[in-house]
């Protein structure tokens, strides 16, 4: 289809010709007096266009005798005899400069008269409005058609924009209308966008990158299109004619319509400088592909990998070149000469190698490329590159550990497994050796376990992975006693250093700043090696885990360091944890005293005891605001709250009601609220209202 609309345009342009060949001209016009003080303006194609023709003589009369050059409008022009007012309408494909004639005769001086011939640039509606170039990365300059743009080089990445836009408009687009049936709308659709260059610019896109599909443009809306060509770098100096082509066709029917052409361009300018090196490309060859990831199976398989750096002399004469390659964090500094043929004399890249450690680069890095002219090097730079290489790191290392901790606390009696898992990205075998106090114990194997209970007293246990390539090491100790006593830092916790016999330890205390356990019996400390995990001593709360270790369940003296008015003990079967109820004598809570910031009581056994200071029940709402409300809104809601601050008792036989707020806000709780709280116990409620149209504006009360 567009093929025909490119010959279709051939066809036109002879057809000009040959009218033209057999044109009329004017007669030689008699003397004249008359001066035309006026000038025509240009006209859009499809739209209605008016030339006010002014003369110098208060009597005038004007009369259109037609068009010149062989142009023969589509729609007659008019002109007003009295006023000298040109009205035309240039049909689809009626651009460019033409050429028009009106004679103008003096009513006064019937003589006096004048053969007037003007031109009229018709500028075509749709149109390319603005064409733009420059080096891919670099500001664009703006060129008008013909020109002949700043100048580029072979090897050089060029951006051209054209923005392509319909001069129709809601109120202008008369073509349309006087289709039958008429057609109210100035839409261009069905456009194609094409380019028409000399053919030295070889695989020059022949079409924009970025052309919408399907591509059409309503009344006055425009569209910037990209065209992307790198010039080749066999491409000698000179200037290159670069054409870009736009077409389309409007709703009339029979489809398509009228068809509207539009053609613009510019003279593509190349220099070349005698001297000229231009980076083609760079990149990462190996014996097993030419990827840029270096993974640890690559290093396995081959040790022959390079950047490979492809040069193109884009001057004049041959030249010699000093090529770098750096990194400065893998102590990458290398450089090879080399003399780069002219493209006449060796056309296509030529290529300069680097070798590479692959086991080096262990993560991303970026290799630096640069060209220098050898004999001025490091003053002329000739071009640069970056390659971005992926690299693993192929040594061994722990994907896990266990036990993780360090030092690792066994208890007298009791067995631990030790293991590694190794990450071994390049597959290598793996060896094991096992060492207890510097003696072997085991090896092939990532696990190692004692054969017996060690003794009580301090271990070192390591392993050796590959010959020592990678080494864990644990420090053991092996207790009968708990390890962590001096956590408990009191000064009346009992010195666990001194004890001879730990499965009989007479008034055994654990003591800190917040209160302190005093044990009345013997209690067994052989079987508890962390005592922190087991007993917790915190403000007004102290608790012992009797599930685990139930040789601490055992009748104590409780002392909290802190004082009480109207106090209540309490006491739950949890560890460290509610619901709490009332503890009395019978449920084993005996008090003692309470004097000198001490409070204490006496247990009968061990799970979680808590003192409180009993505070009455009471409710407490909070703050009820209606944030960033509109005036005049209905049914705005806001969430409050509503608790019993009190520690014992519940309240019961709860209502809720608004006091003081004014009736035109229409307030209401949605939903309700319980007949009763327990102590500690919150409830969620929502008020509603409707804002009045003159509420005050700012954060204010409305009465509640």
């Amino acid at each position: 289809m567009k093929t025909k609309q490119i010959l279709f345009l051939i066809a036109l342009v002879l057809a000009v010709m040959i009218t033209v060949s057999s044109a009329f001209s004017l007669p030689p016009p008699p003397p004249s007096t008359i001066n035309v003080i006026s000038t025509p303006g240009d006209a859009i194609e499809g739209t209605s266009y008016s030339y006010d023709i002014n003369v110098d003589i208060p009597n005038p009369k004007f009369e259109y005798k037609g068009a010149l050059n062989g142009f023969v409008p589509t729609f007659i022009p008019q002109v007003n005899s009295t006023t000298g007012e040109f009205t035309w309408l240039p049909a689809a494909g009626e651009t460019g400069k033409k050429t028009f004639w009106v004679e103008i005769q003096d009513l006064d001086n019937l003589g006096n008269t004048l053969q007037y011939q003007f031109d009229v640039q018709i500028n075509p509606v749709l149109e390319i409005t603005n064409l733009q170039v420059g080096k891919k990365g670099e500001n664009l300059v703006s060129y008008n058609d013909g020109e002949t743009t700043a100048a580029f080089k072979p090897g050089d990445e060029v951006t051209f924009k054209l923005t392509t836009k319909n001069k129709y408009t809601s109120t202008s687009h008369e073509l349309p209308l006087k289709a039958t049936p008429p057609v109210n709308d100035g839409t261009i659709e069905n456009i194609y966008v094409a380019s028409i260059v000399n053919p030295a610019l070889s695989n020059f896109p022949s079409q924009p990158e970025d052309l919408p599909t399907p591509f059409f443009l309503n009344e006055n809306q425009e569209q910037v299109l990209t065209f992307t060509y790198k010039i080749p770098a066999s491409l000698t100096a000179g200037t290159y004619g670069v054409n870009f082509m736009v077409d389309g066709d409007d709703l009339v029917i029979p489809l398509p319509g009228n068809t509207y052409h539009s053609l613009k361009g510019l003279i593509l300018k190349v220099n070349q400088d005698a001297y000229d090196v231009l980076v083609e490309k760079v990149e990462l060859v190996n014996d097993i592909n030419n990827d840029n990831n270096l993974t640890c199976q690559l290093e396995k398989q081959t040790k022959n990998v390079k950047v490979q750096v492809k040069l193109v002399n884009i001057g004049l004469a041959d030249e010699d070149v000093k090529v770098t390659l750096k990194n400065q964090a893998l102590g990458i500094d290398d450089s090879v000469n080399k003399n780069i043929k002219v493209e006449s004399g060796n056309p296509g890249s030529q290529v300069v190698s680097f070798d590479l450690n692959e086991e080096s680069i262990t993560d991303l890095h970026e290799l630096e490329i640069k060209v220098y002219k050898k004999s001025t090097f490091p003053n002329k730079l000739y071009d640069s590159d970056k390659i971005t290489v992926q690299g693993e790191d192929c040594s061994l290392s722990f994907n896990s550990i266990s036990p993780a901790e360090n030092p690792v606390y066994i208890k007298d009696g009791s067995l631990k497994d030790f293991k590694v898992d190794i990450k071994n990205l390049a597959n290598l075998l793996l060896t094991y050796k096992w060492d207890l106090d510097n003696t072997p114990v085991g090896s092939n194997s990532d696990k190692y376990t004692p054969a017996a209970p060690l003794n009580v007293g301090d271990y070192t246990i390591k392993v050796d992975i590959n010959n020592g390539d990678l080494s864990k090491e644990w420090t053991v100790k092996v207790s009968d006693k708990p390890v962590d006593w001096q956590l408990f830092n009191g000064a009346e916790t009992t010195d666990l250093s001194n004890i001879t016999d730990i499965k009989n330890v007479a008034e055994f205390t654990l003591d800190n700043g917040f209160g302190k356990i005093k044990f009345s019996q013997n209690v067994d400390l052989s079987e508890i090696l962390f005592l922190n995990d087991v007993v917790v001593v915190k403000d007004g709360l102290i608790a012992v885990d009797s599930a685990t270790a139930p040789e601490l369940n055992k009748p104590a003296t409780i002392t909290l360091k802190k004082t009480f008015t109207n106090y209540k003990i309490e006491k739950s079967a949890n560890f460290n944890a509610g619901p709490f109820t009332e503890c009395t004598v019978q449920d084993g809570c005996t008090f003692v005293s309470k004097s000198n910031n001490e409070f204490v009581f006496k247990v009968a056994g061990f799970s979680t005891y808590q003192v409180v200071e009993v505070q009455p029940a009471n409710f407490e709402v909070s703050e009820i605001l209606f944030a960033d409300v509109e005036r005049d809104a209905d049914d705005v809601t806001t969430g409050f709250t509503v608790k019993n601050i009190g520690t014992t008792e519940k309240l019961t036989d709860l209502t809720i009601e608004l006091v003081g707020v004014d009736s035109e806000y229409n307030a209401k709780f949605v939903g309700s609220l319980p007949t009763q709280l327990l102590s500690g116990q919150q409830e969620s409620l929502t008020l509603q209202i409707d804002v009045p149209k003159d509420e005050d504006g700012g954060k204010h009360s409305i009465g509640l």
